[in-house]
């Protein structure tokens, strides 16, 4: 059987294949860049940090922060993209914070300087984001699966890495080049936030969004036990990272915006592991810090793939969206840092204990795969020139489906779906289980060549009649 992931990539055109690799490479660089930093700052210490703190926990506390400072400046702003001088701004504070590595005789001035370089990564890497929603659903797992496999790459470069100055500067120029690149060529306009879109089921979107919250925490704080019990972990590895390519592929490639629920329960499942592990007195912290490493890593990219579709969608506030997913995966470094500073030990038992007990509150919350659809599919009611009933829409929609050859269930499904109800909705409204909503979408998708709700959507409003 063929893969329609497989067989579509020799169809993308030469500027699609330039700006996916521009949109890889951009991630890929500021990664670099970040290491290098990391790895030259480490190499001449000049900074004592309390303990279980390193150059990397300070980069993700910056990037919390700077997440916080997003969702405030959505007051205002409605995409980073609509300012352009943001991205300027946000590599010219980054270039500024590369000199933390020539002056690491200063302290204070180093550190001073490496949070200046940590906030700006953390603004070109939101500018990244909003350019993946702006892309189309199939570009976006391309870019997705291929920013996994860079992350292998990173790592084997900055493993034997000697020049890091020069590197960390090289990298930084050319993540910022891909990026103004891509944002030249994408087409399409910045997603707008539609304030007519408010028919989601908010407590349930609230309870989810709380439990991936948790689950970030977990994740990201088993990590920081285990190397604070094994300082002689690797910080970056390239064995959890080829797993975590493997899984995320395997997630994105077939149904990617139904099988999120599955992606949650694999990392889930992998962070239960790592802190069994860190509970066992015969274990060792390198086998919790693997564990707890692949789940974090596939957390990443099933995040920012499923926060592409969230801005997609329009219903939520595009610089809300980012900055709550970031500070999601960040936040946990600024826990880690309050408990830290009020003398809390936290490599006991009892504090993992603890941590296993949030960690099932939140799965308890998060399992659910009504929460993720309703999360990622939001019902949006479509304008009034292209409501359900209006004859234009109506006949595009049906164009689709007798040109796709649906089946009379496949074409119910397929009409629901195009005008934005979520899976739960269908399943009732057709009296199915969700299910064989999802399993009759997969071969609407199938028929009508697409691979998401959101291309499905946009082949009908592109249909001519």
């Amino acid at each position: 059987m063929q893969i329609p992931f497989f067989s579509n990539i020799g169809r993308l055109s030469k500027k699609v294949v330039c700006r996916i690799l521009a949109l890889v490479l951009s991630a890929s660089c500021i990664d670099i860049s970040a290491q290098s930093v990391i790895a030259a700052l480490s190499k001449t210490p000049s900074v004592q940090f309390p303990s279980g703190f390193f150059h990397p926990t300070l980069f993700v506390v910056a990037t919390a922060i700077a997440s916080l400072i997003l969702i405030a400046l959505s007051a205002k702003w409605q995409s980073l993209r609509r300012h352009p001088l943001s991205l300027y701004l946000s590599a010219g504070v980054a270039m500024v914070g590369l000199s933390a590595m020539w002056t690491t005789g200063m302290p204070e001035l180093s550190m001073c300087l490496y949070i200046s370089f940590s906030f700006g990564c953390a603004f070109m890497t939101f500018y990244w984001i909003e350019l993946l929603a702006s892309v189309t659903a199939f570009e976006l797992m391309v870019i997705i699966a291929g920013n996994t496999l860079a992350t292998i790459l990173v790592t084997l470069i900055t493993d034997y890495l000697s020049f890091y100055e020069y590197f960390g500067i090289l990298s930084l120029a050319l993540g910022f080049l891909c990026l103004k690149y891509a944002d030249d060529t994408v087409t399409s306009a910045p997603p707008k936030h539609s304030e007519n879109a408010s028919t989601i089921d908010t407590s349930t979107v609230a309870r989810t969004i709380t439990g991936l919250c948790l689950v970030g925490l977990v994740a990201g704080t088993t990590q920081s036990i285990a190397l604070i019990e094994d300082p002689s972990c690797s910080l970056y590895s390239v064995a959890p990272s080829a797993i975590a390519l493997v899984i995320v592929v395997a997630i994105i490639v077939n149904a990617p915006d139904v099988r999120l629920s599955t992606a949650l329960k694999i990392i889930s499942s992998l962070t239960a592991g790592a802190l069994l592990l860190l509970l066992m007195p015969g274990a060792t912290p390198p086998s919790s810090y693997f564990l707890s490493q692949i789940a974090f890593s596939v957390l990443s990219s099933i995040a920012s793939y499923a926060l592409a579709l969230v801005v997609k969608s329009r219903t939520y506030h595009t610089l809300k969206a980012v900055g709550t997913t970031y500070a999601m995966l960040s936040f946990s470094s600024l826990i880690l840092l309050v408990l830290v500073g009020l003398g809390v030990d936290i490599t006991s038992s009892h504090f993992v204990i603890a941590l296993s007990f949030i960690f099932i509150c939140g799965a308890i919350w998060l399992m659910g795969d009504r929460g993720i659809d309703t999360l990622i599919n939001p019902f949006r009611p479509i304008g009034a020139n292209e409501s359900p009933a209006s004859g234009a829409f109506k006949k595009k929609a049906e164009l689709v489906a007798q040109r796709s050859k649906l089946t009379p269930r496949e074409a119910d499904v397929f009409y629901l779906a195009v005008v934005g109800r979520s899976c739960p909705f269908i399943a009732e409204k057709l009296v199915l289980s969700e299910n064989t909503i999802r399993s009759y979408l997969q071969k609407v998708y199938s028929k009508c060549g697409v691979h998401s709700r959101q291309e499905l959507i946009s082949l009908v409003e592109e249909t001519s009649e």
